[in-house]
Order: C-alpha cells, then structure tokens, then sequence
C-alpha cells in the first residue's frame, strides 16, 4: 500500500517494537475508527438539534415501536440496544419526562417493569426514523457503491454475534 506521510498510522506501525498491524490493516482499522467517529458525531448532532434525541433514544423508540403492543421488558430493551440497564434506565426516564414512553408494572414478574411506547413517542419515533435514515443515506449509504455495501455487510456480519444480529 506504501502509505507515507500524515497518512502513516505511527501509533499503530512503527520501529518501536510496540506495532502489530500491517500497513492495509491499520488502515482499515483506523479508517473505521475515524469513520465511525466522525459519521455518529454528524448523525447524533443532526439528531440532537432536530428532535432532541440521541442516537441510544432513538433506537431504543425504534424497538419499541416494532414490539407487539409497543411495549417491552426494561431489561429486554436494554439487551436489544445494548446499553447497561442502569443507563437504559436513566434514558427512559428522560423520554417519560417528555411523554414519549410510559413506565408500566410487568404482569408476568411483580420484580420487573415494562415501558410502552406513547401516540405521541410513535409520532415522535416516525419522522426521527426518516430524518435519521435520510441523513444515514448522505453521509454513508450514497458514498458507496452496492458492491461496496455487501461487502461491508458481509464482513461487519462476521463480526457480529448472530443474537445480536
């Protein structure tokens, strides 16, 4: 690849006897990184400035609204978006404080709670959803060739453990 100059990854190949990575592999190592970055800091702000949502929000509007009544287990939503219950907890209460999703007991455990989905947090969920997924196509889908999104697919499904899938 013969990458010189500011585009050299020195922390990750260098004569220090600390590098481990080929020339290719930092590079789509750290490519991935600084894009990762830089996509989720435009996409949070995007999200941010027009509804008041982050990312972990909006995803955890989405699940809701795709489960059956619009509700689910705390400590499943949690699991489904990834995040610590305590911090699932924290986003929830957030989101009930503007209306958009209602704390509920859990009929099947007395120890549990469920969350459903509000009118208004649907309403809210459905143009998020659009403005977001528009602004996914811009920064990333439409950069890219179909060829290009397989194989990113293909190898991000590698990576991936299938229930998180």
């Amino acid at each position: 690849m013969g990458m010189t100059g500011p585009e050299v990854c020195p922390w990750v190949i260098g004569p220090d006897g600390l590098a481990h990575l080929t020339e290719v592999q930092a590079a789509a190592w750290s490519g991935l990184m600084r894009v990762h970055r830089r996509i989720t800091r435009e996409l949070e702000g995007a999200l941010q400035a027009r509804h008041g949502l982050s990312l972990s929000a909006l995803e955890a509007l989405g699940r809701l609204a795709a489960a059956p009544d619009r509700r689910l287990r705390i400590a499943r939503l949690a699991e489904r978006i990834e995040l610590s219950l305590s911090r699932t907890s924290r986003l929830l209460d957030a989101l009930e404080a503007r209306g958009l999703v209602e704390h509920q007991p859990c009929p099947e455990d007395s120890r549990a709670s469920n969350v459903q989905l509000t009118a208004a947090g649907l309403a809210v969920a459905q143009q998020a959803q659009a403005d977001h997924l528009a602004d996914v196509r811009r920064l990333f889908l439409d950069r890219l060739t179909p060829e290009q999104i397989r194989a990113l697919a293909a190898a991000f499904g590698q990576l991936v453990p299938p229930a998180a899938r």
